[in-house]
C-alpha cells in the first residue's frame, strides 16, 4: 500500500471523527494542551507587513493549568505602524461549526488590562480565500473563562476594503482556523495564556458578554431653606445672568450643530441606526488621515504605512450621506488637498490625482447631480504635520503659505461649482483642523510666523486679507467659515511608550481638563500640549477670531484622551474627561464639538464596536446631547475637581454636573435670585444630570453615571 494511501485514509479517518464530534458532543475541543502538543498551531508577528512585532508559543502549567503560553514584543518600522503578533490553531480540510452556538476559552494575561481579537477564520464562498471574523475581549492578570457567541463576530473591516465581492456571513459551514491575534503599540511586551478552547453547543461554560450599564434614575426634592443641613459645598446657579463667553462678546450656549462625531471609515460599515439615533447627533464627520488619501469617485484609499500595498474600498459618500441623513445628522466630509490617492484611470496607481478641479467635480455631483445639498466641508486634515502622516508622498513640513495657497484654489473652485448650483446655499467651509496637540500651536514649515504667536493666527489673518482684497477675489468668497482643530490630552512622557504615563496619577490627568479654560491654569502634565505655559485652548481660540475675523465660528472636530488607542488609563479618566471638555466647549465658545469617534474596534476610540456594543463614553456622551441645550447660565462652585454647566433651554433649568473627586459629596444647589434649593448626595466619580422646570413645579430629575458604570467588565 502506497503512503499516498495510507495519508489518504488517515485524513478520512481523522474527518469522520471529526464529524461524529461535530453531531453527537456537547462541544467541539480545539484544543486543551493536556497532551503538551502545539499540533497545528502556528504563530507570526508582522514582519510580513513591513513590521517588527516577534511573538513565540510553548505549552506551560500555570496555576496548575496545561495552557500555551504567548509571548509577543510589538516594534513599528518606518514602513508599518499598526503592530500585531498572532498564534492560531489550523485545521487541513474545512469545517462545519454551525450546529454550534459559539467559542469559549479560559484566558488570563500578564498585564492588568489588555485586548485580543479572537478570530473565526472561515472560506469565503466568493473569493475562495480566508475570512476573518471577528471579536475583541478584555482579558486581565486573573484566568477568566470567556464565551462569545457566534452571532457577536463581525467580518472584519479592513478585510471587507480589501476583498471586493465577498460574501456577507460568518459561513461557519467552512471554518478553517481559530486565532488570537494581539494588536497594540510599539513598546507593548507581554504573555498570554489560553486554554480550554472549544465551541460549545448549548449552555457555554464560559461568561458571556455583559452589556455595559445605562444611566441610573432618581427624583430629587426642594427643601425649605430654613431646615438645618450640612453640605460638602454649593453650586449656585444665576438664572437671570447668561454666561458670555470671554473675547468673543456673546451668549454662550448649546448650538444647532454643536453635538457631533467621526464616522470610523477604517470598519467598512456603519453602526446600528437606532443606537446612533440615540445620540442625537448634529453632525457626522468623514474625515482623518485616511481622507486625506481618498479618491471619492471610486470610494477608495491607501492605508499611511509604507509598507501597506493594498487598497481599501469602503461605502461610498452616497451610503454617508444618506445614513447621516438616516440618522438625523449632516454630513461632513473632508476634501483631499493632499492630493493623492489610488488613481482609478491609472489602474489605481497611488498618486497625484485630486486636485481643485477634483473637488469642483465633486460639488457637482454632491450638489448638482444628486441634490443632497451636502453644505459642509472641511479642507483636509492636519496639514502641518503631513511629513509625519503621509511621509512616503511629504518630503518636508508644509508651511501657512503653502496650505494657504491650496486653500485659495480649492475652495474658490468649489464656491464657483456651488454657486452655479445653488447661490442661495453656500458651503460652510472647515479648516484648517490643525493638530494643536503635536506641534504646539504651530508647524514644522514656519518658525517666527512673520510676528504672529502661531500658524493658526497667521492663517486666519491671512484669509481675512484675502477675503477683502478685491483684486485678488473680486466675488469676496470666504476661505474659511469655521475654525477647526484636534487636540487629544496625554498623560504619557514618551508618546512611543504606551506604559510611561506620568508619575502624578489620576488626580493631575483630571485636573488637566484646565488647559480648556482656565486662563491661569499651567500645564505640567499633559505632554500633547506645551507644558510650563497656560495653553488656555479655548479663549486662545476666542481671541484670535476676535482679533482677525470675528465672523468665524469655532469647532472642534476631534476629540479624545490620547490619540492612541487602547492605551491603559485609569478606567474613570475618559468619560469624566471627556464630559468635562463637552461642557466647557459649549461655555466657551465652540461651535462645533465632534467626539472621535463613533465606531471603532473594541478598547478603540469608538462609543460604539464593530458588534454594536456601546461603552461608557456613549451614554456620558448621550447624557449631554439628550439633554443639555439652550443658553449657558453663570455659576459659582466652591468645591475642587467639581465642575457645574448650567443651561436654560425655555422650560427647563439643566444642570450637569461632573465630579472628578475620589469620594461622594453632598452638594447644595442654589437658584438665585429665587433661592429655590434642592441637595443631591453625588457618587465619586461621576457625571450627573439635573433637570428642574422653570417654575420650580415639579420635582428635580435626575440621571448620572457612576464609578460602577465606568469600570465595569464585560466577563
Amino acid at each position: 500500500m502506497s503512503i499516498g494511501i495510507i495519508i489518504s485514509r488517515i485524513k478520512i479517518v481523522y474527518f469522520v471523527l471529526v464529524l461524529i464530534n461535530t453531531i453527537f458532543a456537547q462541544d467541539f475541543l480545539v484544543d486543551n494542551f493536556k497532551d503538551k502538543s502545539l499540533k497545528g498551531w502556528f504563530v507570526v508577528g508582522d514582519s510580513g507587513s513591513g513590521g517588527a512585532s516577534t511573538a513565540s508559543m510553548e505549552v506551560v502549567n500555570v496555576d496548575g493549568i496545561n495552557c500555551v503560553k504567548f509571548v509577543y514584543n510589538l516594534q513599528k518600522t518606518d514602513k508599518w505602524e499598526w503592530c500585531y503578533a498572532t498564534i492560531g490553531k489550523v485545521y487541513d480540510e474545512e469545517i462545519d461549526i454551525s450546529g454550534y452556538k459559539g467559542v469559549q476559552f479560559k484566558i488570563k494575561s500578564s498585564h492588568q488590562k489588555e485586548y485580543i481579537n479572537v478570530n473565526i477564520v472561515t472560506i469565503d464562498s466568493n473569493l475562495k480565500t480566508n475570512k476573518y471574523n471577528q471579536y475583541v475581549v478584555s482579558i486581565s492578570t486573573q484566568w477568566k473563562y470567556i464565551a462569545i457567541p457566534f452571532e457577536k463576530f463581525r467580518i472584519v473591516g479592513w478585510w471587507k476594503a480589501r476583498n471586493v465581492g465577498y460574501k456577507n456571513d460568518l459561513e461557519l459551514n467552512r471554518f478553517k482556523s481559530i486565532e488570537f491575534s494581539k494588536p497594540g503599540t510599539s513598546g507593548e511586551k507581554g504573555e498570554i495564556y489560553i486554554t480550554e478552547i472549544s465551541f460549545y453547543k448549548d449552555k457555554p461554560k464560559g461568561l458571556l458578554p455583559k452589556l455595559v450599564s445605562q444611566p441610573l434614575f432618581q427624583t430629587l426634592t426642594f427643601f425649605d431653606e430654613k431646615k438645618s443641613e450640612t453640605f460638602d459645598g454649593t453650586i449656585k446657579i444665576y438664572t437671570d445672568k447668561k454666561f458670555i463667553v470671554p473675547y468673543r462678546n456673546k451668549i454662550a450656549k448649546v448650538g444647532k450643530y454643536f453635538y457631533g462625531t467621526n464616522w470610523g471609515m477604517w470598519l467598512c460599515s456603519f453602526p446600528d441606526k437606532e443606537l446612533v439615533k440615540s445620540l442625537n447627533l448634529k453632525v457626522i464627520r468623514a474625515g482623518g488621515n485616511l481622507m486625506s488619501r481618498y479618491n471619492w469617485r471610486t470610494s477608495k484609499y491607501r492605508d499611511t504605512s509604507i509598507g501597506e500595498p493594498y487598497i481599501y474600498q469602503i461605502p461610498s459618500l452616497d451610503d454617508f450621506v444618506e445614513y447621516c441623513r438616516e440618522v438625523g445628522a449632516e454630513p461632513l466630509i473632508q476634501i483631499n488637498m493632499l492630493g493623492y490617492a489610488p488613481n482609478e484611470k491609472n489602474n489605481d496607481k497611488f498618486e497625484y490625482c485630486m486636485d481643485e478641479n477634483s473637488a469642483a467635480e465633486l460639488m457637482r455631483y454632491l450638489n448638482g447631480i444628486k441634490k443632497y445639498n451636502v453644505r459642509m466641508f472641511e479642507m483636509d486634515n492636519e496639514p502641518f504635520i503631513w511629513h509625519f502622516t503621509h511621509k512616503d508622498v511629504v518630503r518636508k513640513p508644509t508651511s501657512v503659505d503653502e496650505y494657504f495657497e491650496k486653500l485659495k484654489k480649492y475652495v474658490i473652485a468649489m464656491r464657483e461649482e456651488q454657486q452655479k448650483i445653488d447661490p442661495n446655499n453656500q458651503l460652510i467651509i472647515f479648516a484648517p483642523a490643525i493638530c494643536t496637540s503635536w506641534i504646539d500651536w504651530g508647524t514644522y514649515g514656519d518658525t517666527k510666523y512673520y510676528g504672529f504667536d502661531s500658524a493658526v493666527d497667521w492663517l486666519i489673518k491671512k484669509c481675512a486679507d484675502f477675503e477683502q482684497n478685491k483684486n485678488e477675489n473680486p466675488k469676496g468668497y470666504k476661505l474659511i467659515d469655521v475654525l477647526s482643530f484636534h487636540i487629544y490630552p496625554r498623560f504619557r512622557i514618551n508618546w512611543e511608550d504606551p506604559y510611561d504615563f506620568i508619575p502624578q496619577g489620576l488626580p493631575k490627568m483630571l485636573e488637566s481638563t484646565k488647559t480648556f479654560w482656565d486662563e491661569n491654569y499651567v500645564n505640567y502634565y499633559d505632554f500633547n500640549q506645551a507644558r510650563g505655559i497656560q495653553p488656555r485652548v479655548f479663549p486662545r481660540f476666542n481671541e484670535w477670531i476676535l482679533k482677525y475675523n470675528p465672523s468665524l465660528e469655532l469647532a472642534l472636530t476631534e476629540f479624545n484622551v490620547d490619540a492612541t488607542p487602547r492605551i491603559n488609563y485609569p478606567k474613570v479618566l475618559r468619560p469624566l474627561f471627556i464630559a468635562d471638555v463637552i461642557g466647557a466647549a459649549a461655555k466657551y465658545g465652540c461651535d462645533y464639538f465632534m467626539q472621535f469617534c463613533l465606531n471603532d474596534y473594541e478598547g478603540g476610540m469608538g462609543m460604539i464596536n464593530e458588534s454594536n456594543e456601546v461603552n461608557s463614553i456613549y451614554y456620558v456622551f448621550k447624557l449631554f446631547s439628550n439633554n443639555f441645550y439652550g443658553e449657558i447660565l453663570e455659576t459659582e462652585v466652591s468645591l475642587n475637581e467639581v465642575s457645574a454647566y448650567v443651561s436654560d433651554d425655555g422650560e427647563n433649568y439643566i444642570v450637569m454636573m461632573v465630579n472628578k473627586n475620589p469620594m461622594d459629596l453632598k452638594i447644595k444647589f442654589e437658584f438665585l435670585p429665587m433661592n429655590k434649593n434642592f441637595h443631591a448626595k453625588v457618587k465619586s466619580y461621576s457625571v450627573y444630570c439635573f433637570k428642574i422646570k422653570k417654575d420650580f413645579s415639579k420635582d428635580v430629575k435626575c440621571s448620572y453615571l457612576t464609578q460602577q458604570n465606568f469600570e465595569e467588565e464585560k466577563f
